[in-house]
């Protein structure tokens, strides 16, 4: 049973890493090509809307669409490859929901955006959990 509701329906390992693989590829993509859209959506304030944050933004996405495409590319290949993949997964949405965490315990005013990216992160690092979990009842 998966635990990540990113997860919800998805049967079997290979479903689950295509739908984890292709989420992380749509918000990469959204940060990427959509900066506006994706500071509006996850509540970054206007006033912080500067040329600095969307290329950060758009470094995000980068990463994202590379980190989605390899475990999109990997869901055939070797046990021990695809456990590599999902776990730099898993380590790189853990770090990014820790350094989040940041501006809401320094209270910078970034609440919405911290909460919604915490959420999106942290069942993200569950997916893989749970992508890990399925590969090691394999």
């Amino acid at each position: 049973m998966n635990r990540s509701p990113l997860l919800l329906g998805a049967q079997g390992e290979r479903d689950c890493a295509a739908r984890i693989a292709s989420l992380r590829m749509v918000v990469g993509g959204g940060a990427l090509f959509a900066s506006g859209l994706a500071r509006r959506l996850f509540g970054l304030p206007a006033d912080q809307d500067t040329p600095t944050a969307r290329t950060l933004g758009r470094l995000f996405g980068i990463r994202n669409i590379v980190l989605g495409y390899w475990a999109y590319q990997t869901r055939d290949a070797d046990k021990e490859a695809r456990r590599f993949c999902y776990q730099v997964n898993m380590l790189v949405d853990t770090v990014d929901v820790a350094v989040l965490l940041w501006p809401l315990l320094r209270r910078q005013h970034l609440d919405r955006f911290s909460l919604t990216s915490i959420a999106l992160g942290s069942s993200a690092a569950l997916a893989w959990a749970d992508l890990l979990k399925l590969l090691d009842e394999a």
